[in-house]
């Protein structure tokens, strides 16, 4: 799927929508927390996103880097 972890700080919105049970909502919402944050530093920062829960939060996270 990813030959490395996606890094949250600078992909894109369609690198976000490849993720497992994100789409283009999800994956605007996800950019606009990393723009109001000035980055995304956890996973924690994940669940603040609308529709993030923890179970969508396991499924995201081996994909993602926060780096």
């Amino acid at each position: 799927f990813f030959d490395q972890p996606l890094l949250l700080r600078t992909c894109r919105q369609e690198d976000l929508e490849m993720l497992p049970g994100v789409g283009p909502r999800m994956a605007s919402a996800i950019i606009a927390v990393r723009e109001r944050k000035g980055s995304l530093k956890g996973p924690a920062d994940l669940l603040e996103i609308p529709g993030i829960g923890p179970a969508t939060l396991q499924r995201i996270v081996p994909f993602v880097s926060f780096e």
